[in-house]
């Protein structure tokens, strides 16, 4: 089943990403920018935050997308989409950016909506340009 007349704001939910700390980051970004960190939630395709994924963990999408199949992903994905064609709202994906290191969460998600036609999803994207333990503390 295609998703492509369903809209975008009835699948993912663009106010969390499930996650406090990100979503604290999104919801106060004076705070988090005066510590050097920002946010922004950016609209691309399912293929794209797959592959900014794989590229933050320094691996091909065809490595993360078979690593996921051989921990049982499959079955999470296509539950995935069913509860997408269902109406199920998910929270966004994310990605955290900072030096030395990278986070993500909601490949599952990504792979459904991409297996779904959905054309553009919402993914928090956060940036750390420096660290200090004053940040330390928030996260």
């Amino acid at each position: 089943m295609k998703l492509s007349e369903v809209a975008l704001n009835d699948v993912f939910d663009t106010s969390t990403t499930g996650k406090a700390k990100y979503d604290n980051i999104m919801n106060d970004p004076e705070t988090y920018e005066e510590l050097g960190i920002t946010s922004e939630i950016k609209y691309m395709s399912p293929d794209e935050a797959m592959e900014m994924m794989a590229e933050g963990q320094g691996k091909s999408v065809w490595q993360i997308v078979n690593r996921r199949k051989q921990q049982g992903g499959d079955k999470k994905v296509r539950q995935f989409a069913k509860d997408m064609s269902d109406g199920k709202k998910f929270d966004m994906p994310l990605m955290y950016f900072a030096p030395g290191g990278f986070i993500q969460d909601g490949y599952h998600r990504l792979m459904a909506a991409n297996a779904l036609g959905i054309k553009q999803v919402p993914v928090l994207i956060v940036h750390k340009t420096n660290h200090t333990r004053k940040h330390d503390a928030y996260l």
